[in-house]
């Protein structure tokens, strides 16, 4: 009888979560993007900077400093991906792709710590209650179109694959690769 027991409660708890990661994404295509985070818009002009020019950012053309200073366009990468949505999906594809990397965060974290369960280092529960935190915390992070979004998955797949699938580890330098160019600022934590 136990064993049906735990069968039910998997279930539920499977149901609990796919619900649970659902209103979090739910929440966060809903949200606008708000017209005060200054950030999102500077990315999308950098994004139509470097189709127009060839090149990233190299000045402060978005000043009213004259001359204009030396510029590092650290999220370059990240710039031409958001300019590329926007031009095709518009502002609703601005809100589909941060939907869609808060959803690959959350599923990786949950990936992780499930595994994490199945080599019985901490009971399933609390690495749930744990996933459901974590998921509560970045959520907030994830309202904003930014190059952090990147690098709170890429930090994730990164402790997944050096933890879980060592022999995968050979594919971490094109991820990296990838995570510099879009938010360069956080190479250190590679």
């Amino acid at each position: 009888m136990t064993g049906q027991n735990d069968g039910v409660l998997a279930q539920l708890s499977r149901f609990a979560l796919i619900a649970f990661l659902g209103a979090c994404a739910l929440a966060v295509l809903l949200d606008p993007i708000k017209y005060t985070d200054t950030d999102c818009w500077i990315h999308l002009s950098g994004g139509q900077y470097f189709f127009e020019h060839g090149r990233p950012v190299q000045d402060s053309y978005f000043s009213f400093l004259e001359p204009p200073r030396p510029w590092l366009s650290y999220a370059w990468g990240f710039q031409a991906l958001i300019y590329l949505i926007f031009s095709f999906g518009g502002y609703q594809g601005l809100l589909i792709f941060r939907t869609l990397m808060f959803v690959g965060l959350a599923v990786l974290v949950f990936r992780f710590l499930f595994h994490s369960s199945r080599e019985k280092t901490v009971p399933g529960g609390w690495l749930a209650f744990i996933g459901f935190l974590v998921s509560l915390i970045v959520l907030q992070r994830y309202m904003n179109v930014r190059p952090h979004m990147f690098s709170y998955l890429l930090i994730t797949a990164f402790l997944y694959v050096l933890e879980f699938h060592p022999r995968q580890a050979v594919w971490l330098p094109l991820l990296g690769l990838l995570w510099v160019n879009v938010h360069g600022i956080a190479f250190p934590v590679m």
